[in-house]
């Protein structure tokens, strides 16, 4: 992205909210870090930032008498795991899934 000027919270919580949705097991990763970002600053405003996601898709490929069938996969469901919250909770989709959920940036002029 060049010349970005807004919130960094405009820009990673989509990215964070769509990793938890179709690539999960980023967040599974043994370092945790389900992407990498690089920064240079421009001004006092604006910067360039690149973001750079390692992403893969699941396929079946079968054998069959006249080719191969290539089957897409379901990415796997990611499950937190908090002692208060039972097992197989998936905390992350009522963010995801509710289509009337909005990003509100909310700051405090002081």
């Amino acid at each position: 992205m060049q010349d970005f000027a807004g919130s960094v919270n405009n820009l990673l919580v989509p990215l964070l909210l769509w990793i938890a949705g179709n690539q999960s097991d980023l967040f599974e990763k043994a370092d945790r870090k389900p992407f990498t970002f690089e920064s240079e600053l421009l001004d006092a405003e604006t910067c360039d930032i690149t973001i750079s996601i390692d992403l893969t898709e699941l396929v079946r490929v079968e054998q069959l008498p006249n080719g191969l069938k290539v089957t897409n996969l379901p990415e796997p469901d990611m499950l937190d795991v908090f002692p208060c919250v039972p097992k197989g909770t998936i905390l992350w989709t009522g963010l995801i899934e509710d289509p009337a959920s909005a990003i509100e940036i909310v700051t405090h002029d002081e």
